[in-house]
């Protein structure tokens, strides 16, 4: 059996190659930057602040349980934090280019 063509018959068979000759030749800026500030960033912080605050509230406060919460929440406002600033960075930079 035969294997035929995807794009035998087709109108649009000269056009469709064009467009993705042009795809594939678009000179942007990498991908890659943006889904590590936008996944891998804020998961690292929050793990840093977090083990920051547990050895910081280790002297003050003698029980895990007790500690972990007001670290948790600590950890969680930085990343809150960090990433609502790199989100305000990155608006402005925009807005100026």
């Amino acid at each position: 059996m035969a294997q035929q063509e995807p794009c035998q018959g087709c109108d649009q068979q000269r056009t469709c190659q064009q467009t993705y000759a042009r795809l594939g030749s678009t000179n942007g800026s990498s991908v890659a930057i943006k889904a590590l500030t936008a996944f891998l960033l804020p998961l690292f912080i929050f793990i840093v602040s977090l083990a920051i605050f547990q050895k910081i509230f280790n002297g003050f406060i003698k029980t895990e349980i007790s500690r972990t919460l007001p670290a948790f929440l600590l950890a969680l406002a930085v990343t809150l934090l960090f990433m609502s600033m790199i989100r305000l960075a990155t608006k402005r930079t925009h807005n100026k280019g």
